[in-house]
Formats: C-alpha cells, sequence, structure tokens
C-alpha cells in the first residue's frame, strides 16, 4: 500500500511549483487539489508509486475544517510549504482575480502582465491569516512534518527536498524538476501600482520583513 502524504500551503504561495518537483520523483504521485470545487484535476496517480499525495490550500482548510484532522487519523504524512515573501503572494493573488493565470506549465505562452493595486487592508488581512497558517500547522501536526521554504526550494531544489525523500522512504531521484513555472518575474516595485505606498505604510508594523 502506497504511503499517503500531503503537501499543504497558503494559496499563491508556490504550492503547484513544489508539487511538480515532488511529482517528479518516479515512485511518488504528488496531486492537484482534489477538495478544490474551482480546479479541473483529477485523481490519477502513478501505478508503481509508493508514496501518493495531494496538494491541499490554506483556503479549502478553512472550508473544510475536518479534512486536516480526518488525514491526521490516517496517518497522512504532511510537507508543508512556507513562503518568506508574502508580499509577492499577495499580488499574485490580486493578478488571479483580475483575470491572470493561476497556474502556467513551461512551453505555454506566458499571460499578459498585469500591474495590479493592493489595499492596506488587502495585505493586513491576508498577511495576519498567513501568520495564523503557520502556527496551526507547527503547533497541530505531528513532529515529523516536514518544512519547506519555497524560496530556498526554488534556489536548491535537490538539496531541500532531501527531506521529502526521506520522509516519504524513497531514494532521491536522478532528476527533479517542475513543469510548472513562475508566473510573475518583475519586480513588486513594477508590478504593484501602490507599491511606495504599501511599504510607507507597513515599514513600521509586524509585517516589515515582507517589503
Amino acid at each position: 500500500m502506497a504511503l499517503p502524504f500531503a503537501l499543504l500551503s497558503m494559496a499563491r504561495s508556490g504550492g503547484h511549483y513544489v508539487r511538480g518537483l515532488i511529482n517528479s520523483h518516479p515512485e511518488v504521485s504528488c496531486q492537484g487539489e482534489w477538495v478544490n470545487p474551482t480546479t479541473d484535476e483529477g485523481f490519477d496517480p502513478k501505478p508503481q508509486a509508493r508514496a501518493v499525495g495531494v496538494k491541499l490550500d490554506q483556503p479549502n482548510m478553512v472550508r473544510l475544517p475536518m479534512v486536516l484532522p480526518t488525514l491526521m487519523q490516517w496517518g497522512t504524512r504532511f510537507v508543508v510549504l512556507r513562503r518568506a515573501n508574502q508580499f509577492e503572494a499577495a499580488r499574485s493573488f490580486a493578478q488571479v482575480h483580475e483575470g491572470g493565470w493561476w497556474r502556467a506549465k513551461r512551453g505555454q505562452e506566458p499571460p499578459e502582465r498585469t500591474t495590479v493595486y493592493l489595499s492596506a487592508s488587502s495585505c493586513w488581512e491576508r498577511w495576519t491569516a498567513y501568520e495564523q497558517w503557520e502556527y496551526e500547522m507547527v503547533s497541530t501536526l505531528p513532529d515529523n512534518t516536514v518544512y519547506l521554504t519555497y524560496e530556498d526550494v526554488v534556489a536548491d531544489p535537490e538539496l531541500e527536498l532531501l527531506p521529502v525523500w526521506e520522509l516519504l522512504g524513497v531514494d532521491p531521484p536522478l532528476l527533479v524538476d517542475s513543469p510548472f513555472i513562475k508566473l510573475e518575474s518583475r519586480p513588486l516595485s513594477e508590478s504593484v501600482a501602490n507599491y511606495d505606498e504599501l511599504v510607507e505604510k507597513f515599514s513600521d508594523s509586524p509585517y516589515a520583513k515582507y517589503l
């Protein structure tokens, strides 16, 4: 029987990219958001997989509060994806809701670049939700949970995923790669219309670390 696991993340925090990396292991299947009613992804794990997992985002954990406790009761292993730059995540969330793509694969035409306006209240709400989610993950999940940071994984995926392979009981693969690509490469100062205003607003706040 394949080992069950779940990749947990805040929305727009690089979860699809990391899911693609994990799924690139020939003996691991990391499936999409199977409880998300807005996605068209099915559930079709590799027949030879020794570990089968799903991606679960914070909004669906809130919408379906019994999912996480049920997974824990089943003995599921957990990989938690943090993202240090939640300012970029807030920008990505706004871009998606203004008609942009929510994910893209290598070889696809990139979406039209849009510049967004982020209200201070929406940033505060998102960043507060992120801090609360991260605290709940650390205080709720079992001790053998693996915690990844998106920025570190992007910099060195082979090294950063070593604890994941150990958690799942598989040897490191020969190649780690993801079909998913980053949608936005511009700096925040060029893609957020009121960037300077937000920097001034939050420079003396608990969220100055995201600026």
